[in-house]
């Protein structure tokens, strides 16, 4: 295949050249206000940041870890798009734009939003979610058991979130169908629109029931679609300004504020206006992903400041949902044969937290742990800036903020870099939340898993914690994959809720949304 820019930016090399690698060690996962350094705690009596509170909820276990390699940047704009146009087959005589021709794209295949869905044992069933009509607080429940993909799960969650905001407001009928009609009706369409990202064989199962086919027969244009697009955008808005946060309402009518699923309606109407047809398929690359981005191609650079712009292919996507996420790693490793995927909370906090240095010593050594050399705070050991120079920026404006120009980019990324001896982890700091595979539920807050019976125990090595001589249960750490719990793991930046965050905050959220502040870097297995 010929080179081209997307190539460039990325090669198969990367996972390899591009990665920072950590022994198998031992470590205690989350920490305790004893374990923390004098200065640090001197600090915590001088601020009040509460940081014993913060510890509390996530206190040690001690976990054993295999070796595995980690991206040392977050997942680029230019490196997701080559993702996002890799053909399923590669030909060595063919050049990009003749693959192009043949519409048979990696990102489309409906194998891949399947396997996600199902094989990968991130299928979420059902979710509850309260909401405010009028002074009432009621139970809003989103039933995904009868979808059986990623992209059927998606629109179906865009679909829920457009009944629960017509439910906070007044929302007049058209014409003889009632707003339930009508929601059912555009929302059959757009599954039907994208069933060759859906269906396995045309005939494999019904996409839609008979009334869902008779709602959209109803529709005689591509205009009539789009006019009803409109007409939903404009009572969401509506909905939204009642909503949102006094200090979003600015941003959010001039745009800037983008919500996922008026970004997602006004994709799939460009889309619909490209072919007079409205029952012709779409692509699932114009629809999807990416829903930040300026244009579907994306727009080159950033014209918000002065100066050399930082090209747009090398700054972090943003703006996924957990399942395209988990999609990349995927297509990374059908393409280069290693084992790719996300990093579990317990990996994350590996390379964030301890030195790289922190492995086992050599047989027939005794493993004596120190759990003071954890650093809690990603700048501790080397940010020289003030101390909350950039908790201010964590999850806000996260396109702003990278929009430097080139020199004051390479400053950031210096300054937000996590270094261990010639190695070093960039975007830890400062650059958003990260995707990680851990399912997040409630109930594990004190990793209360590692108390089951079942529960692996590494016997490897006698481990002792310093100055101590009681021997350590030391756990093989396994991924929480607790099919009640609906939510997932974000983590890696620093939290400025509730005061300064630090490398064990956990937090939830919803993995079919695409939020504006989250990316995401891989690991590869060793």
């Amino acid at each position: 295949m010929k080179t081209s820019l997307l190539q460039e930016i990325f090669r198969p090399q990367d996972l390899v050249e591009d990665v920072v690698f950590f022994p198998e060690s031992i470590f205690p996962l989350g920490s305790k206000m004893e374990y923390t350094p004098l200065w640090l705690r001197q600090i915590d009596s001088e601020k009040h940041l509460s940081l014993g509170n913060l510890l509390a909820l996530t206190p040690p276990v001690w976990v054993y870890l295999r070796p595995y390699s980690m991206a040392r940047r977050m997942v680029s704009n230019g490196a997701y798009r080559f993702f996002l146009n890799a053909p399923v087959e590669e030909k060595e005589e063919s050049s990009l734009e003749e693959c192009r021709e043949e519409e048979d794209y990696f990102f489309d295949n409906p194998h891949l939003w399947r396997y996600i869905w199902t094989d990968l044992n991130h299928r979420i069933a059902s979710l509850h979610l309260p909401i405010q009509i009028g002074e009432e607080l009621v139970d809003f429940e989103e039933d995904y058991s009868h979808c059986t993909s990623f992209v059927e799960a998606y629109v179906e969650s865009i679909r829920f979130e457009v009944e629960r905001k017509f439910r906070q407001i007044e929302v007049p009928c058209r014409g003889n169908l009632t707003l339930t009609e009508l929601i059912q009706r555009l929302f059959a369409l757009l599954l039907y629109k994208l069933r060759d990202s859906i269906l396995l064989e045309p005939d494999e199962y019904d996409l839609l029931n008979e009334e869902e086919l008779r709602l959209i027969r109803s529709y005689r244009s591509a205009e009539e679609v789009c006019s009803d697009i409109d007409y939903f955008c404009l009572y969401l808005k509506k909905a939204y300004l009642q909503a949102i946060d006094k200090r979003l309402i600015s941003p959010f009518k001039k745009g800037q504020h983008r919500v996922e699923t008026l970004t997602f309606l006004q994709r799939f109407k460009k889309a619909l206006l490209e072919n007079p047809d409205p029952f012709a398929p779409v692509s699932l690359r114009k629809v999807l992903y990416p829903r930040y981005w300026h244009s579907p191609e994306g727009s080159p650079t950033h014209k918000d400041f002065l100066g050399r712009k930082v090209p747009w292919p090398l700054l972090p996507v943003q703006g996924i949902t957990l399942y395209e996420a988990l999609a990349y790693t995927i297509w990374l490793s059908d393409r280069t044969g290693k084992t790719v995927y996300l990093p579990t909370e317990a990996e994350f906090e590996r390379a964030s937290s301890w030195p790289k240095a922190l492995s086992l010593p050599q047989e027939g050594e005794e493993v004596v742990l120190d759990p003071t050399q954890k650093l809690l705070f990603p700048w501790q050991s080397h940010n020289q800036k003030m101390f909350h120079y950039y908790f201010g920026r964590e999850g806000r404006g996260m396109e702003e903020f990278y929009a430097k120009n080139i020199e004051e980019y390479e400053q950031l990324l210096e300054q937000t870099a996590k270094k261990d001896g010639s190695e070093f982890l960039l975007m830890l700091e400062g650059f958003g939340w990260h995707w990680t595979c851990d399912r997040y539920d409630e109930d594990e807050r004190k990793y209360n898993r590692f108390e089951d019976s079942d529960y692996p125990v590494y016997r490897g090595k006698s481990c002792r914690l310093k100055d101590g001589k009681e021997p350590l249960t030391v756990y093989k750490y396994t991924p929480n994959v607790n099919m009640k719990s609906s939510y997932y793991i974000l983590k890696g930046s620093p939290d400025i809720i509730g005061g300064p965050g630090i490398t064990t905050r956990r937090y939830a959220i919803y993995p079919l949304r695409g939020y504006s502040n989250v990316g995401f870097r891989f690991v590869v297995k060793s």
